[in-house]
């Protein structure tokens, strides 16, 4: 006879003194229906919150935002991202879970990863080997001089796993989100970068063999100095320089400890996005609302 599987209990309700501890997770989600790019600028949100985020979701058009609230909590969400187009704008709520403050930006404008690409010289796609640990946020521009800036800014900054400095290790930072809020315009820029680091002291022709990929078709070539002169199947880009002081920074050896000096280079993956923020609501999307941009611009 038949074997009968018993039934296991597949999602477990996280309470709320679980999720506070936990590592912070968040959940992008799009709301009604949407442009194109601005379905793309979802999957890019996505990419740029990896780990601690949901990948992979379907939302329904008809969804409310009660219902993404209630599949949120469920997963042990901690902030989510909602975004919904009209006529007019494309809006940004952002919720923290459980119980708020709700977040109500308008994006003004932003790129694509796709689009960042197309516009530079050397692009880069980012793999799944450069997303499995968070970024390192980087907040800029906030002087907390307001209550809506200094809840602006503990928004970004509980978003992202706590970093212990004194056992970070600077080889372990693959990524950085940059929040630069400009007080003159009142907007909110966001950037996102991958780290890479050159060694100082190298010669140019060493550093291309070390931190370049190889030539498919090496059996064309007759000697190694054209490996490193260039010519057919050998590297033609330039290499990437040593940055000044400014840019330098210390990286430790993990074998025998000693210091040696690196310049630190970012490269933009994306996306791109400029939001201002409109309203902040004191529940998760409802509540007495405890500000209101003064703002005209549209």
């Amino acid at each position: 006879m038949p074997r009968h599987r018993k039934k296991r209990k597949t999602h477990a309700l996280v309470s709320e003194e679980e999720q506070q501890q936990k590592v912070p997770i968040t959940m992008v989600c799009k709301k009604g229906k949407l442009a194109s790019s601005i379905a793309d600028l979802v999957l890019d949100l996505r990419n740029m919150l990896r780990p601690y985020t949901t990948r992979k979701m379907q939302e329904n058009a008809s969804s409310s935002l009660q219902e993404f609230s209630t599949i949120a909590k469920k997963l042990g969400v901690s902030h989510l991202w909602i975004l919904s187009e009209s006529v007019s704008n494309t809006t940004l709520r952002i919720g923290r879970l459980p119980k708020g403050p709700t977040f109500i930006f308008r994006v003004n404008w932003f790129s694509l990863a796709a689009d960042v690409r197309k516009a530079q010289k050397h692009p880069h796609t980012v793999n799944d080997a450069e997303l499995k640990d968070p970024p390192l946020l980087v907040l800029h521009g906030f002087e907390d001089s307001t209550v809506e800036e200094k809840m602006t800014s503990s928004l970004f900054q509980f978003m992202f796993p706590a970093i212990d400095w004194k056992t970070l290790r600077p080889q372990s930072v693959k990524r950085v989100l940059l929040v630069h809020y400009d007080r003159d315009s009142q907007h909110i820029e966001i950037r996102h970068y991958l780290v890479r680091t050159n060694p100082v002291g190298l010669s140019r022709p060493i550093r291309k063999l070390l931190y370049r990929k190889l030539p498919k078709r090496l059996h064309n070539l007759t000697d190694i100095s054209e490996l490193i002169e260039g010519g057919d199947g050998a590297y033609s880009s330039e290499s990437e320089g040593e940055g000044t002081e400014d840019t330098r920074c210390s990286l430790p050896s993990e074998k025998d400890g000693t210091c040696k000096k690196a310049a630190v280079i970012l490269h933009e993956v994306g996306p791109r996005m400029s939001l201002t923020l409109l309203q902040i609501y004191e529940e998760l999307f409802s509540g007495s609302l405890l500000y209101e941009s003064k703002s005209t611009e549209k």
